[in-house]
This record gives structure tokens, C-alpha cells and sequence, in this order.
């Protein structure tokens, strides 16, 4: 062990009377170790906080490190001081700390005098959920006198106008929801954290005060996220105006005034923005295999030049407040039309994916004047389905009476047309998208089935090993990303090079293979990481 190891580990361990011997501990340092030595918050004043704040005391000569190692190894230089005093200064001063009720309440009545009586007075806590105010009682009941401390600061969701306090009119009960809600947490979580810090109200945070929160919540946080959405929205159709040599700032003005209830312009069809999006669906309950059966689920469009996202679509085919109410009234029953009810799904959760698609694109259509013309999604061929015309749409935008011809994909037919399946159900009105696949699917796709042969026998896994799915499947990642600069005509080589780079030919490697640039001397010298054909 070195000097310096030896050192900081007998400061750590070194035996005193206290049990420990911590950095700075003196006879006039404070017994407990705490930000600032045990004195508080420091000063922001520099010399201030230089008097207050406890000295790291340098080892004696005994120790076995020099001067210069201990200031290298516990001193700050002049530069990281100001660093640290300019985010110190930076931070704002908290506002809300917690106390030991009882201590509080005996430190207070120890110091504290009547106001009118000049008698001593006892202290009492008013709580609604988890904010709190104080009150102050004279202990002469002939006095009688009685105060209130300020109220807590108030919540900007709604305060009530009647003089009973209610929880969401404080913002401290707000904010621990909030905190939860965007954590992913819920009204359990929010209940232990009360039960093990011993604050009050702890049970019924859990059986009542977070969902009255929550709901108050709901509407505000709902309405903020569309305007943050819509500001997306803009900023997606800006980007791709600007990209268009026919189209200018005035386009753009025309399309904004054309969004909303109050729009002064009525937008042509054929002036509508086109707009390319990726998009995806996640479930709250993982699927097991091929089985889906989350009861809810959630779908983005994100745009493909800002990156952010444009929309989304909730699904669920539960609703906590009706199966309540089901189970103590029976299965008829109904509540009344005040409530929201979160059922807007019937159908597999499989099928939640292409609804929530379909419906994407139907809204920014009808509501914000927008076509979607590219869509970058998975293999899902229900999704790809669902966003076309129907048959009928089809022949009459084309002004053709013959069916769709579709090739077929299975079975000893397997390449030759046929009628197309009338699945789709995007209005006639709406152009149909284009769709293009996700790289990233792709290569999930391709490792998937060569991991399936790992599990095969080893005849029939053909020396197959892990490094081997690795590396393919990062070429292939590496190439499918490179097909932009190519000529469809070049695709077919530029995917030969995925398997040939694997076995050291790099004759169809593109410009991310760095071996095709090495010489033959280069190339010679390791060829530990590709296998051999033979």
C-alpha cells in the first residue's frame, strides 16, 4: 500500500473516543459530521464561510506523506474554489425543512409569552395532508388568546373559496404528488415515504389524499402537455418548410392561422405541410413471447426533424372508478356522466398499436391541417394495413374499377397477385403514408433469429457462436445506416458486405468498414476477429 493509501485509511479507522477519527476532527471540532462541520448552512460571503467552516488539519510530521501529497490529495485549487463558490452562489436558498415535532414544540413554549397576558402558551401543529402551520394557545383559559402562523403557500391548481382547507390548496401537497406521478410512482410509494420519515397523514395519503390530488392535477397537466405538443408541431412543419425551395416564413404563418377554434384562414387541402414521423407504442405490462395483454398502453409520433414528440394516444380497456363501482352496486350499474371514464379500447392489447396509428393520423389531418406522408415504424403489417383506403376508397381516388392486387406472401402460390384483404380503414380524404423500416427493429429482427440458433443443436447450428451474433448483427447495423447514400441499385451489394466483412472480405464494405482502408501488410498482421470460410 502506498504513502498516501496508508494514510487516508488509518484517518478513516484510526481508533478515538468517539469510535471513529474523521477528516477535521479536533478537540474543538463539532461531535457530528454534517455539510459545513455540524454549523448549518454556510455563508455565501467568502470570508465568511472560511471563518465558520472546520479546517482539514494537515498529518503530522509522523504521517507517512509529504506536504505536497496532502495538498494534492484534500487542498482545492484556486480554480475549483471558484468553482465551487459560483455554483454555491448559484443555488437557491431552500425553502421548506424538516423538524422534530416534540423538540419544536418544547423549544418554542420554553421562549414563547402571551401576547396579551405575558403567561406562558403551548404550541400546537395544524395539518392538512403534509402542509403544516402552527398555532399558539395561552394556557390561562380566562386569556384566551389564540394565533395562527401564515398558511402554507398556496397551490396555483385551484384554490377553494370556502373557508375549509382542503389538500390541494396548499402547493407542498401538490408538489409530493407531482413528485410521484413523474417518478411513475403512485399513491402506495407516496404512503410508505410518509410512514418510514414519521410524517403525518401517512394513511390516508394512500386511501384518499393522493387520487383527490392527482385528479385535481390531471386536467392542468393534460392541457399543458398539448401546448407543448402543439409548440412541437410547429417547430416540425418550420423545419420542413424551411427544407422546400417553393415554400417561405408566409407558408408557414398561413398554416399557424389555420390551427384552433378561432382560425382566421381556411386551409386548401393541397396546402396542407407534409411530415415524416417515427413511430411506437410501449405497454404498461411487459408481454410474455407473443402474448399481449396489458390493459393499457401508449403510442408517440415524433418528428422526424426536431426529434421531439408531436402526439400521443392513450389506450386502456380498464377503469379503476367503474370496476368499483361495478363491484359494490353490481355489474349493471353505471356512474353518472361527470365521470371520465378511461375504456376507449375493445379488441386485443395487440391491436391497440395500429388503432392508436390510425387515429394519429386522422387527427393531425382533421385538426391541425397536417399530412403525414412518411412513417417510420416496425415490421407490423397490422399497423401498415389499418393505414390504408379501404378497397372502395382506393378504386374511387384512383378512378379505377379493379381491386387492389396484393402479391401473396405464403404457401406454393407464394409471389402471385391477388385481391387485396379490404382491412383498411384510413378515410378516403387522407393520403395514404408512406412507410419505411426502423434500423434499429431491423437489426433486432435479424439478431433474434440467429440467437435462435444458438439454442439448436450442433449440427444444425453450423459453429455458430455468440461473438458471431455480435459482430453480424453490428455490421449489419453499421450498413443498414449507409443505404442513404446509396443507389437502390447498390442496396444488394452493400448488403452482401454484412456477411463477407464477417469472413474478412471486404471487397462490398462501404465507408464504416475501417479494415478496407487498412493495407494488405495491415490486414495480415491480426485477423483475430473474423472467422474463416474454410
Amino acid at each position: 500500500m502506498s504513502a498516501r493509501n496508508t494514510v487516508q485509511e488509518s484517518i478513516r479507522l484510526g481508533h478515538s473516543e468517539s469510535g471513529w477519527t474523521l477528516r477535521g476532527s479536533s478537540a474543538t471540532a463539532p461531535s457530528n459530521w454534517t455539510r459545513n462541520g455540524g454549523l448549518g448552512r454556510p455563508n455565501l460571503e467568502r470570508r465568511e464561510y472560511n471563518e465558520a467552516s472546520v479546517a482539514i488539519e494537515p498529518p503530522s510530521s509522523d504521517d507517512e506523506c509529504t506536504e505536497g501529497e496532502w495538498n494534492e490529495e484534500f487542498e482545492l485549487s484556486s480554480e475549483e474554489e471558484d468553482d465551487e463558490w459560483k455554483e454555491a452562489e448559484d443555488k437557491p436558498p431552500a425553502t421548506r425543512f424538516i423538524l422534530e415535532q416534540e423538540p419544536t414544540k418544547n423549544f418554542i413554549e420554553k421562549y414563547a409569552r402571551c401576547r396579551d397576558c405575558d403567561g406562558p402558551v403551548e404550541m400546537h401543529v395544524k395539518t392538512i395532508c403534509l402542509a403544516s402551520s402552527l398555532v399558539i394557545c395561552c394556557k390561562d383559559e380566562v386569556c384566551g388568546f389564540v394565533d395562527h402562523s401564515e398558511a402554507p403557500a398556496p397551490a396555483t391548481i385551484g384554490v377553494s373559496t370556502d373557508e375549509r382547507g382542503r389538500s390541494t390548496d396548499y402547493a407542498l401537497n401538490a408538489l409530493y404528488v407531482l413528485g410521484f406521478v413523474a417518478n411513475g410512482d403512485g399513491c402506495t410509494e407516496a404512503t410508505r415515504i410518509l410512514g418510514l420519515l414519521g410524517l403525518p397523514n401517512d394513511t390516508t395519503m394512500q386511501s384518499r389524499s393522493f387520487t383527490i390530488i392527482e385528479d385535481r392535477m390531471s386536467p392542468i397537466i393534460q392541457s399543458l402537455s398539448r401546448n407543448i405538443l402543439l409548440e412541437n408541431l410547429k417547430e416540425e412543419v418550420k423545419r420542413t418548410y424551411a427544407l422546400l425551395p417553393d415554400k417561405d416564413d408566409n407558408d408557414y404563418q398561413l398554416w399557424v392561422n389555420s390551427l384552433g377554434p378561432n382560425a382566421t384562414v381556411v386551409l386548401a387541402r393541397g396546402k396542407h405541410p407534409e411530415i415524416s414521423v417515427s413511430f411506437d407504442m410501449g405497454w404498461q405490462q411487459r408481454s410474455s413471447g407473443k402474448k399481449y395483454a396489458s390493459p393499457t398502453g401508449h403510442a408517440f409520433f415524433v418528428g422526424g426533424l426536431c426529434r421531439l414528440a408531436l402526439l400521443f394516444v392513450l389506450k386502456s380497456k380498464i377503469c379503476n372508478a367503474c370496476a368499483t363501482y361495478k363491484k359494490k352496486h353490481g355489474e349493471n350499474a353505471v356512474l353518472d356522466d361527470d365521470h371520465r371514464c378511461t375504456i376507449n379500447h375493445e379488441g386485443t392489447s395487440a391491436s391497440m398499436e395500429a388503432q392508436s396509428a390510425l387515429e394519429m393520423v386522422i387527427t393531425l389531418f382533421d385538426e391541425f391541417h397536417v399530412v403525414v406522408k412518411v412513417i417510420c415504424l416496425d415490421d407490423d403489417a397490422g399497423t401498415r394495413a389499418l393505414l390504408k383506403w379501404s378497397n372502395a376508397d382506393h378504386m374511387l381516388n384512383n378512378n379505377t374499377t379493379v381491386v387492389p392486387q396484393v402479391p401473396k406472401t405464403k404457401g406454393k402460390n407464394k409471389g402471385q397477385l391477388h385481391n387485396r384483404i379490404d382491412n383498411g380503414r384510413l378515410p378516403g380524404h387522407i393520403p395514404e403514408p408512406e412507410f419505411v423500416v426502423d434500423p434499429n427493429h431491423q437489426k433486432k429482427v435479424l439478431t433474434k433469429n440467429l440467437r435462435a440458433m444458438l439454442a439448436m443443436t450442433v449440427d444444425k447450428r453450423q459453429t455458430l457462436s455468440l461473438n458471431d451474433v455480435l459482430r453480424i448483427g453490428k455490421s449489419f447495423g453499421y450498413m443498414i445506416r449507409g443505404l442513404k447514400h446509396l443507389q437502390e441499385d447498390q442496396y444488394v451489394s452493400a448488403a452482401t458486405a454484412v456477411l463477407e466483412h464477417h469472413f474478412d472480405n471486404h471487397d462490398h464494405c462501404g465507408a464504416w468498414c475501417p479494415r478496407k482502408r487498412q493495407s494488405f501488410e495491415q490486414r495480415t498482421a491480426s485477423d483475430r476477429y473474423y472467422r474463416s470460410k474454410i
